[in-house]
C-alpha cells in the first residue's frame, strides 16, 4: 500500500507539471497558426490560402537549434518573404494586396529564371560554423530561391573570428553572420545590438515550438509510465485480497470441518 501511494503521489505531480506545458504549446501553436507575429500584410496573403501558394519561407527552412538568431540576421526581412509556384500566382496577390490596400509583400515565383551566386571561396575555415546553404534544411524546389538569399552567406562563431576571416579574404568577400546574430558585410558594415522589445523572431518561436511539443511528449512519457506502474500495483493489490480472502474462506471452511468431526468424536 506505502508503494502504490507514492507511485499515485509521484502521478498528481507529473499532472500538476503536464498542464502548464499544455497551455503553452498551444498559446505557440495558436501564434504560429493565426500568424499574429507576422506583418499584418503577410498575415493577410497567408490567411488567403491561395493554392498557388508555395508557403512562407521562414516556414519552409529548417533551421539548426542554436543557429536561429544566426538565420534571422542573415535572412533579415526575407524571412516573412512567400513562395508561389509561378509569376502569376504572385501578380494575381499583388493586385489583390492593392485592391484591399493591406500592404506590401515580397514574393518569390519558382518559374523564373535564377543564377545563383557561385560559393564563397574562404581562405580557411579558422571560426566558420558552416555555408548557410550547408547548415540548413529546405525542400529542393526553393534551392534557387536560397541560393539568391543565402548564396554567399558564412555562419561564424562570433565577430572577433568573423572580422579576422574578413581580414584574410581577397577579392570578393562573403556576407559574415555570427550565431549571436551580428552581421558583417562584405562593404566591411557591421551590424549588431539588441531587439529593444527583446521579442522573438518566426525561426526562435518554431524552436520554442519544437522544445514545447518535445517537453510535453517527454513528460507524457513519465506519466504514462507513472499510470502504467499504478494500475501494475492496483492489480497486485486486488490479487492479493482476492488471494487473502480464498486463504480465509478455506480457513473457515477447514475450521467448521474440524469442528464437525470433534462433535461426532
Amino acid at each position: 500500500d506505502q508503494q502504490l501511494l507514492e507511485v499515485q503521489q509521484e502521478r498528481r505531480q507529473l499532472e500538476t507539471q503536464r498542464r502548464p506545458l499544455v497551455s503553452r504549446l498551444a498559446e505557440l501553436e495558436a501564434i504560429l497558426e493565426d500568424g499574429s507575429g507576422l506583418p499584418p500584410a503577410v498575415r493577410a496573403v497567408m490567411q488567403w490560402r491561395d493554392p498557388g501558394m508555395v508557403g512562407l519561407l521562414g516556414q519552409l527552412i529548417k533551421v539548426p537549434s542554436g543557429l536561429e538568431q544566426a538565420f534571422e540576421a542573415a535572412l533579415g526581412g526575407h524571412v516573412n518573404d512567400v513562395v508561389t509556384k509561378d509569376r502569376r500566382v504572385a501578380s494575381q496577390l499583388i493586385e489583390r494586396l492593392k485592391q484591399e490596400r493591406v500592404g506590401r509583400v515580397t514574393f518569390w515565383p519558382l518559374d523564373l529564371d535564377r543564377m545563383p551566386p557561385p560559393p564563397p571561396q574562404l581562405p580557411d575555415r579558422r571560426g566558420v560554423v558552416g555555408l548557410a546553404l550547408e547548415l540548413l534544411g529546405y525542400p529542393r524546389e526553393i534551392e534557387t530561391v536560397l541560393s539568391e538569399m543565402l548564396g554567399r552567406t558564412v555562419i561564424m562563431e562570433d565577430m572577433p573570428t568573423a572580422l579576422q576571416l574578413y581580414d584574410r579574404c581577397r577579392g570578393r568577400r562573403p556576407h559574415l553572420v555570427t550565431r549571436q546574430g551580428e552581421y558583417l558585410n562584405p562593404s566591411g558594415a557591421l551590424t549588431g545590438g539588441a531587439s529593444r522589445n527583446n521579442q522573438a523572431g518566426l525561426l526562435s518561436r518554431r524552436r520554442l515550438l519544437d522544445e514545447a511539443r518535445a517537453g510535453l511528449q517527454k513528460q507524457e512519457v513519465q506519466l504514462q509510465k507513472c499510470i502504467d506502474r499504478e494500475d501494475s500495483l492496483q492489480h497486485q493489490r486486488v490479487q492479493t485480497d482476492q488471494t487473502l480472502q480464498a486463504a480465509r474462506e478455506a480457513f473457515r471452511t477447514l475450521k467448521s470441518e474440524l469442528a464437525d468431526l470433534e462433535a461426532e468424536g
